[in-house]
């Protein structure tokens, strides 16, 4: 069965290598590059390359759209495009040569009437023939923080499985529209319960917390310390802790872990499983340079290593 990815706010990802970031001076930078980027595209890439049938829906427009569509049609992804009047945005990642990261991410565009009428209009369309659903990332400028919650409603109107991955008040918002499954990181998950998560039974308390609001499934992916799976209807879950690698490179881990996921529940296996798959896959791409995508072989021995508990 297929899935369905609903990118509000997709972006140009670019990388800038530099040797050190020299404050109030000049940084030479020695190498660039951009792919497409934003959660969105991230799940959808990954999508392909676990080989799950989706389609890609997002609002794009100006150059940075023409440059995230070219990319993502060179992998062969599937996409449902709604023009946008006002350019799609450009995230830049700034790379010391010791692995230390600075990110910046502008708000993105501003969408009208009629184009949200054609975002929704197109989701509805696309709901029709797919079982899953993923509604991921930030919203565009000036979006109401309702808008996630509206499209997981609509999906369940439709019989499909929604999955919700945001943050801030569209997750505040969202999580109450009950989604199959919300997949908050740590500061996610401690953004929604406003408190401070620093022990693993604060952040088991939260996701129940959570679980609780939505009666489903709540998967908190804690980067080295792996991830864990709640369904407090059912009294279920599962922790299990990541393997031990050098990291290249985090950004995008998450969505990697969401399109494994998204895949196993597309093919209907067990919950346990959900967790094991999407930490070898999130483990597997911080082994590699920002953009690319590990081989199976990769994605295979890190599973081996996963321990369900």
């Amino acid at each position: 069965m297929s899935v369905l990815v609903i990118g509000l706010n997709p972006a140009v990802d670019e990388e800038w290598r530099v040797d050190s970031i020299n404050w109030d001076e000049k940084t030479i930078v020695r190498e660039k590059r951009s792919w497409a980027g934003g959660k969105p595209p991230n799940v959808g890439r990954w999508l392909r390359h676990l080989g799950v049938k989706s389609t890609l829906l997002m609002p794009l427009g100006g150059a940075g759209g023409k440059l995230v569509a070219n990319h993502l049609r060179r992998e062969k992804v599937k996409l449902r495009i709604i023009p946008l009047c006002e350019e799609t945005r450009t995230n830049v990642m700034v790379t010391q040569g010791k692995g230390k990261q600075l990110r910046f991410n502008p708000p993105g565009p501003v969408l009208s009437r009629n184009e949200w009428e054609q975002v929704f209009g197109e989701c509805e369309k696309e709901l029709k023939r797919h079982k899953v659903m993923i509604c991921s990332g930030s919203l565009p400028a000036k979006a109401p923080t309702s808008t996630h919650a509206k499209l997981v409603r609509l999906a369940r109107k439709h019989g499909v499985l929604p999955i919700l991955d945001c943050d801030g008040p569209a997750l505040q918002r969202g999580v109450k529209a009950k989604p199959f499954l919300v997949k908050p990181n740590l500061f996610e998950l401690a953004g929604w319960c406003g408190r401070r998560l620093n022990k693993r039974a604060g952040r088991i308390a939260a996701a129940r917390e959570m679980s609780s609001m939505t009666g489903s499934w709540v998967m908190v992916s804690a980067d080295k310390s792996g991830a864990l799976l709640v369904n407090e209807r059912e009294k279920v879950l599962f922790i299990a802790d990541a393997p031990k690698v050098n990291a290249l490179n985090t950004v995008g881990a998450g969505d990697a872990m969401l399109a494994a996921v998204a895949r196993c529940i597309s093919k209907d296996l067990a919950p346990d499983q959900w967790l094991r798959e999407g930490i070898a896959a999130g483990t597997a791409y911080v082994r590699m340079p920002a953009g690319e995508l590990p081989k199976a072989s990769l994605i295979s021995a890190m599973r081996m290593r996963v321990r369900v508990k």
